[in-house]
């Protein structure tokens, strides 16, 4: 759309690119700058992370295998990839945008699932073995079911850092117990107080 309108004229802005190159956006005819670590792209709405490659270029030099986090970064780093969840905001704002357009806006607390299709992971790297994949996929099938993000959590009893058992096998999380968390799960160290 012209002077900072969306598409269809909908109002909504366009972030690109200042015309200098340095990585500031805002909305097309005007208004302030966003610092936005990657381009937003309005027709998928698909939000590419600031993952940084610090974390892949000590992988790589000390040949250690590599998760990275919310973007595939396989192609620069195919020696030690291993995946990585990304991302996918644009279903969530779209629904939310349109909400605020129809008058239906309603706020509300939202953790993405691999069910609601919010999360999927990368592509595997070459260090990640066929059963391991297979494994891995077989748990995003179940999880893709679920339309839940907690489910994974009671696959055994996780216990906390002084050994009190917090998450029964079977046990499956709401979004509440997530947010109030105030404990540190066995094998972390440092303390939830901070």
């Amino acid at each position: 759309g012209e002077n900072g309108r969306g598409p269809g004229g909908s109002g909504i802005p366009v972030f690109e690119p200042d015309s200098a190159g340095s990585g500031n956006r805002g909305p097309r005819g005007g208004g302030p700058g966003v610092s936005w670590p990657r381009v937003w792209s309005v027709a998928s709405c698909q939000y590419a992370a600031a993952a940084s490659p610090t974390a892949g270029e000590v992988a790589k030099a000390n040949n250690i295998p590599w998760l990275g986090y919310d973007s595939d970064q396989s192609a620069a780093y195919p020696s030690v990839w291993l995946t990585t969840a990304v991302y996918d905001w644009g279903p969530y704002y779209t629904s939310k945008i349109n909400s605020i357009r129809d008058g239906k806006f309603s706020q509300d607390n939202y953790y993405g699932t691999i069910g609601d299709e919010f999360t999927t992971l990368a592509s595997f790297g070459s260090l990640v073995s066929a059963e391991t994949k297979s494994t891995i996929e077989a748990e995003q099938t179940k999880a893709a079911g679920t339309k839940s993000f907690g489910w994974y959590w009671g696959l055994e009893d996780r216990t906390d850092q002084d050994g009190n058992v917090v998450i029964t096998k079977g046990q499956t999380l709401s979004l509440k117990d997530l947010y109030t968390m105030s404990y540190f799960v066995k094998g972390i160290d440092g303390s939830p107080k901070g």
